[in-house]
């Protein structure tokens, strides 16, 4: 696969430091007032959904501190429906699949406005942030 500007390569290694950025996220979004955003809704235009400050950080995070990762998310989406589905294989993923299924949120939002922010409400992000809270832990 070709290299994309911005994304890395699924082979290279994260520092603690990486997952720390990551992780200063967790107790934002867990605040019961969290909000991902709000839909915009112009005369004249289709509805888009404009995200918080916190989740545009989040996003520019995930890029630098290369958890948006090369590969081919489109043929992966019926595996991270998995985790999405089941708590306990979400409980048991691993380090390059939490790579993999924030990868697949952020660049399927490219393709499908309000992915991420569903991905918000349903308490999907901070399920695997707190996955990766559970990793970190015994990381490095």
């Amino acid at each position: 696969m070709a290299a994309v500007p911005g994304l890395s390569d699924e082979s290279e290694p994260l520092l603690p430091e990486d997952l720390s950025a990551i992780l200063q996220f967790l107790p934002q979004f867990e605040h019961p007032d969290f909000s991902p955003g709000s839909v915009v809704a112009e005369e004249g235009h289709l509805p888009w959904f404009d995200y918080s400050r916190s989740v545009d950080e989040f996003v520019q995070a995930l890029y630098k501190h290369k958890f948006i990762v090369m590969f081919d998310w489109g043929c992966w989406q019926d595996e991270a429906i998995e985790y999405y589905n089941d708590p306990e294989r979400m409980a048991n993923a691993d380090l390059p699949t939490l790579r993999r299924i924030l990868t697949l949120h952020v660049r399927k939002e490219r393709f499908c406005a309000g992915h991420l922010e569903e991905m918000f409400e349903s308490g999907h992000i901070v399920a695997v942030l707190r996955r990766l809270q559970d990793i970190a832990g015994t990381y490095g």
